[in-house]
Parts: C-alpha cells; structure tokens; sequence
C-alpha cells in the first residue's frame, strides 16, 4: 500500500492571483526566441490534448495551439480552451480556415514553396508558441511545438497517440511514408505536408474579456462549491480535452524480457534504490511469481509499501488517494531525484492531499481527477482510472514506442475515448499489456500486484515488454 501516513495540503485556488494574470494580458511582450531550446516547452504541462472523437484531429491541434498561445500571454482562463467548447465557433463538416476565439484570429495557408522545412523554421520562428500541419494524403493533424537546431530535430503533439510531446519522425504522419530511420521518416513527412493553421493575430482586449468571464465563473462555481455542490466522479472516458493515462500488465508476464530496442532513440529511466529488499520479506510473495521481481523493485524505488511488515498484500486494490500519490511520487523522482519536501501538508488535511496539490501544480492530474480525489479517495480505482491518473508522471522522452500495436488490436479498448489512446501508448512503450486472451479488461479493479508492475517499469525502462 502506499505510504500513508505522509502530509499534505489542498491547493488553493487564488483570484488575487488570476487578476494579476489577467492585467499582464494588456502589457507583457516577448521577445522571439530560438525555437531549438526546449525551455520555454518544459512549463507548459497540460496544453496537450487528446482528439475528442474520430476526424477531430485538426480541432484537437488547433485547441492545443490556442492553449500554448494564450498560456504565453499570461490568459488565467487558457485551460479553458477546450475542443467541446470551440467546436461550435470552429467547426463546420471539418476545422474552419478562419475563425476567432478568446482574442486570437486562426488562419490559415498552403505551403508556398518546395522547401517546407525552411518555411517550417521560419513559421516557427514567428510563432513560438507552435501552429498546426495538415497532411490531406492519410489525412491527419498534428501541432507542431518546436524545432531542435542542435539535432536537427522537430517535435509536435499528436492528437491521435496521447496528449504529450514526441518527435515529428513519431508521429502518425509517419504513415505517409515508407522511409525507416528517424531522419529519413523526419524529411519524408515534410516533403509531404500540404498546409496548415496558424494564429495571424492576437487581440489583448478581447482576450482580457474572455479571461474576465471565465473568472466570472470559477468564483460563481466557487461560491457553489462552498454551498455544498458535488461533482461526483470524473469523466475519464469521453471527455477529449484532459491529460490521459495508461494502465497495467497481465498474470503471465516475462520478467526476462528486456524492454526497449536499443537502436531506438529513448531517454533511459533507472530510479535509485532507497530500500533494500530481501528474499521472502513478504509473507504473499514468492521468488517464482510473476510479480515477485516487480515488487521488489517499487520496494527499492521508494513508490511502495507493503500493508503491513510482512504482508504486501498483493490482491489488494489501489484507491483513487493512492493511484495519485504514486503519479506524484514517480513525477517528483524523475524530475527533482526525490525531493519529498515538495509533499507537505496543512494542518487537519488527508495525508493524500499534498501529492493532489503536487499534481496539479505540475500538469501531472487535471482538475477532474483533483475534485475526485477529494470527494472518493478511498473507493478503489478501475484499471482505466488508474491509467488516466498516471499516464502524464513520465514526460514522452521517457516512454518511446517499442511496440507495434495498431488501434483495434486491443478488443476491449475504444481509442477514441482519451483514457483509450493512453492505454495504447502504454502498450506501445511497453508499461502495460494485456491478458492471455488479449483483452485489457478496463473496468475491473486493478490488484497491487498489477501496480508494482507498472510502477516497475515507469521507474526502470530496462523492465518493460517487448509484445
């Protein structure tokens, strides 16, 4: 079980704050800045999105674009920015060439010369805050972010395999081609481009507003909530705007198995062992189960306890508290090496409510997942729910594709749905797989045992499956 009894604290929602945000709409200015760094991208947690439906690719790419532009400009209201609530302004039988929303004018142009990488460099140059490419061969969008000089390398968001940031070489236009090789798969993409979105303009005062309104209406929600409002459980199913997750393995794993193609471009995680772990230092695992080497590792690694001192307790569910504790837990290990000063609580709160607070000020939970937390910690988490709650703890680098598996190969997973689309980039990168029967099974409970697995291979990338 998680560790339970470390603090917490509730993250506060200030309007003091926002209004300052909204005032530096009017008057903050950028200067342009080289779109080989990837700085500027490394803050801008939860822009991503996943398309909320089949075709909606060019919305998805276009909401995401909007999002980087108005959190650049300082917009309190820029999360707001979603497909359901642009589409009826953008959307006629397919994405609109020209429309206007929150303050920025969307447009939109056909390359206009044979060197679209160029045109590419140059149009990111002028729009860091990225714009959208359209490929009418297969046909399908994505949002371009930012262009590496250093490795000669651009990187976008696919709407179509997760909301999180992967190479352009990654991204499913890759199908446009039969070139192998990052670098060839890179050129043959662009050669291939035909047009795309961009933002022509951007209106202060319009956008001001619109942040007004939305204000407006997070301190009437505010006022609900204090009246005893409930927002029930979140929607991880059907709501195409949130960041997602992915889930677990099977009884039949092969921890044998090593992981990634070395061939392929990966960021390596191995986390540091803070515990140490004897042989039989629980009472319910065995050297000789499939989970037994798993365990273990989540032990050393610090995201696990066991129940009690000698029982893990390996049917055991995971609650919604837990699944977030260890999303923050495997962010925080990643990203700062383990500075557990970060989870530090208030008086009288749940001890969960530090790692919530963590979550959400670092993209790693939405807003959804924070009110469920609070108002159903205990209740146990679905497999899906458990994928949707973790799958943004790693950043893309760290989870490259490993796996070919096509959309439909797992029969009881919709990957239109967000949660969906996680799953497979989990089965993808080789954090999840299916049962013997290839079924994922997303509505069951997910055991401990399944989760020291995930864990395992989150923290270590030398334990992930190859299917």
């Amino acid at each position: 079980m998680v560790n339970s009894n470390v603090p917490s604290t509730r993250r506060g929602c200030s309007l003091v704050l926002a209004l300052l945000l909204l005032l530096s709409v009017f008057g903050i200015q950028f200067a342009q800045t080289e779109t080989s760094s990837a700085a500027m991208y490394e803050s801008y947690n939860g822009i991503y999105a996943t398309q909320m439906g089949s075709g909606k690719c060019t919305l998805a790419s276009c909401v995401m674009m909007m999002r980087s532009k108005a959190k650049m400009m300082g917009s309190a209201s820029w999360e707001s920015i979603t497909q359901s609530a642009v589409i009826s302004t953008a959307w006629s039988g397919g994405l609109l060439h020209s429309f206007s929303y929150a303050g920025m004018k969307i447009s939109y142009a056909n390359f206009s010369s044979d060197n679209h990488k160029a045109q590419l460099i140059a149009i990111l140059q002028n729009h860091p805050e990225g714009f959208e490419i359209y490929e009418r061969g297969l046909p399908h969008a994505i949002f371009l972010t930012r262009y590496d000089r250093s490795t000669d390398t651009f990187y976008c968001a696919d709407p179509a395999l997760g909301a999180r940031e992967m190479t352009l070489a990654e991204s499913w236009l890759r199908k446009c081609t039969s070139s192998t090789g990052a670098a060839a798969v890179q050129a043959a993409i662009i050669n291939a481009l035909d047009s795309y979105w961009y933002i022509s303009s951007y209106d202060g005062v319009a956008a001001a507003a619109y942040d007004a309104a939305y204000l407006e209406k997070v301190k009437q929600q505010q006022a609900d909530e204090d009246n005893g409002a409930s927002y029930g459980n979140y929607n991880f199913g059907t709501n195409g705007d949130g960041d997602t997750a992915g889930l677990v393995n099977d009884d039949d794993l092969n921890s044998d198995v090593l992981i990634y193609d070395d061939t392929a471009t990966v960021q390596s995680v191995h986390f540091d062992r803070v515990n140490s772990y004897v042989q039989n230092q629980f009472n319910d695992v065995k050297s000789g189960d499939w989970f037994g080497t798993y365990v273990a590792t989540a032990y050393e690694m610090g995201l696990m306890n066991g129940v009690d001192r000698n029982v893990f307790d390996v049917s055991g569910n995971v609650t919604v508290a837990q699944a977030v504790t260890l999303a923050a837990r495997v962010h925080n290990i990643y990203e700062t090496g383990g500075d557990t000063s970060v989870f530090k609580s208030k008086s009288g709160e749940a001890w969960y409510m530090a790692y919530a607070r963590y979550g959400i000020e670092n993209g790693v939970i939405d807003d959804e997942v924070y009110k469920a937390v609070q108002i159903s910690p205990n209740r146990a988490a679905s497999r899906l729910e458990f994928a949707y709650i973790v799958g943004n703890a790693l950043p893309a680098d760290a989870l490259v594709t490993i796996n070919n598996v096509d959309f439909g190969d797992i029969p009881d997973v919709d990957f239109n749905t967000p949660a969906g689309m996680i799953v497979y980039g989990f089965y993808r990168s080789g954090i999840l797989a299916g049962f013997t029967d290839g079924s994922f099974n997303p509505d069951d409970s997910i055991t401990r045992a399944q989760v020291a697995a995930v864990m395992s291979r989150m923290g270590d990338s030398t334990q992930r499956m190859q299917l």
